[in-house]
């Protein structure tokens, strides 16, 4: 997928103080098939959003999320499992107990 063809459209705008992101700001982390996961900075707030977009028959879909991740934090996060319907009744399990910071802990 052509980043330059597409281009990022889609936000034209930093959604926390409304000024126009700069292209150079705009950085492609990830590309599979027909879809590209994007990452944009504002250079007037700082503020960060995720964009995904998919290429399809009726045109381009995208979806967008503020972020305080990096890059290489969205990076790694995108390739985990997905999460699970077990696993979120094993962390309200967990939270119920109340002892869901010492579990987290003796995870690392």
């Amino acid at each position: 997928m052509d980043f330059n063809k597409h281009s990022i459209r889609l936000v034209q705008q930093c959604p926390v103080c409304e000024r126009k992101y700069h292209e150079e700001r705009v950085q492609i982390i990830d590309e599979q098939g027909n879809s590209f996961l994007a990452y944009m900075t504002c250079t007037f707030c700082q503020s960060n959003i995720i964009v995904r977009v998919i290429s399809m028959p009726q045109g381009l879909v995208g979806s967008a999320i503020l972020t305080d991740l990096t890059p290489e934090e969205v990076l790694k996060f995108s390739h985990e499992e997905n999460i699970k319907a077990n696993d979120i009744l094993s962390v309200h399990e967990i939270n119920k107990k109340g002892n869901i910071i010492e579990t987290i802990n003796n995870l690392n």
